[in-house]
C-alpha cells in the first residue's frame, strides 16, 4: 500500500473581517504486480466573515473533489491510465455556503513506448457539469469532450522524425464581443476605413494599419454573460531531416549533406460553433 496526506489549517482575525482556510489532499493505492489501484481526495474550504456579522463575504468559495483510478506501474514501457474525478462547488448563500455544481469527468490516457523508434501516446477525457443553484453560478450545464494523439517515428538511425499530433474538443466558451476605440493619432493598432462613405463606423470596416500613422483604434473585448458551444480540430505534421545522423563520417558528396538539416511543418487549426 502508498498512502500520502497533505492538510493545513489557516484561522486568522483583522481589524475588520475573520477567516478560516482549510486545505487537504492525499490519496491511497494498492500495488497488484503491474497493476495499481487507488482513490484520491482534495479540498479547500476559505470562509471570510465581516468583524461583528455572522454573513459569508461574496469571496468565501469551498469545493470538494474525490476520484478513483487504475493505472500500470511507473517502470512500465508501455503504460495506461484511467481516472474518474467528482468535484462539487460551492458558494456563499447567506451564513453557509451553498452547492452551485458538480463536474464528473472520465479520462483514459496511454504511452506505447516499448519500441524506442516508434512511440504512441493518447489520451480522451470526458466531461460534464450539472448546475445546482443558478442563483450563485455563472456557469452552464455543460458536456464536453477533449482527445489528442501523438505519434513519432525515428527513421534510418534518427536522420528522419516525423511527428504527427491530433486534437479535438468540445464545450462551452464565453461568448467574445467587441469594439474598436479611437486612441491617440498613431498610437494604436487599426484603422477606419469607410467603404460605403456614410460616416458610421461598423465592425467589418476596420483593418489593421498598413502604416503606424494612421492607426489610430485599437480593439477591446467585452465581457458578456453569454455561451456557446464550440467545437475545435488541431492538426499537425512535422518533417525533420538531419543526414549527419548516418554520413557524419562519410566523404564527398554525402559529407556535404551531411552539414545541413531541414525541418518542415503543416498546421491546420479550426474551431466553429455549428452544431452539424
Amino acid at each position: 500500500f502508498k498512502v500520502f496526506a497533505n492538510a493545513s489549517i489557516l484561522q486568522s482575525q483583522t481589524q475588520i473581517s475573520d477567516s478560516r482556510f482549510i486545505r487537504s489532499k492525499g490519496f491511497v493505492s494498492k500495488q497488484f504486480k503491474w497493476l495499481v489501484v487507488g482513490v484520491s481526495e482534495e479540498q479547500e474550504y476559505n470562509a471570510l466573515w465581516t468583524k461583528g456579522s455572522d454573513s459569508l463575504l461574496q469571496s468565501s468559495y469551498s469545493f470538494y473533489e474525490w476520484g478513483g483510478f487504475v493505472k500500470s506501474l511507473d517502470t512500465a514501457k508501455n503504460r495506461f491510465g484511467l481516472t474518474y474525478k467528482q468535484r462539487t462547488d460551492l458558494l456563499p448563500l447567506t451564513q453557509t455556503l451553498g452547492r452551485t455544481s458538480v463536474g464528473e469527468s472520465l479520462s483514459l490516457n496511454y504511452e506505447l513506448t516499448r519500441n524506442s523508434s516508434s512511440r504512441l501516446y493518447g489520451s480522451i477525457t470526458y466531461r460534464t457539469l450539472e448546475i445546482i443553484d443558478s442563483t450563485l453560478s455563472s456557469n452552464k450545464p455543460d458536456e464536453s469532450l477533449l482527445g489528442r494523439l501523438e505519434y513519432r517515428l525515428k527513421l534510418w538511425k534518427g536522420a528522419a522524425t516525423i511527428t504527427t499530433f491530433y486534437q479535438m474538443g468540445s464545450g462551452l466558451e464565453v461568448k467574445k464581443e467587441f469594439s474598436y476605440v479611437r486612441v491617440a493619432d498613431g498610437q494604436g493598432i487599426y484603422e477606419w476605413i469607410d467603404r460605403d462613405s456614410n460616416e458610421v463606423e461598423t465592425l467589418d470596416e476596420f483593418e489593421i494599419a498598413a502604416y503606424q500613422y494612421n492607426a489610430n483604434y485599437i480593439r477591446v473585448n467585452i465581457p458578456t454573460n453569454d455561451y456557446v458551444k464550440t467545437h475545435s480540430n488541431l492538426f499537425n505534421e512535422t518533417l525533420y531531416l538531419r543526414p549527419d545522423a548516418v554520413w557524419r563520417n562519410k566523404k564527398g558528396f554525402k559529407k556535404v549533406l551531411s552539414r545541413f538539416s531541414s525541418q518542415t511543418a503543416y498546421r491546420v487549426e479550426r474551431k466553429t460553433t455549428n452544431q452539424d
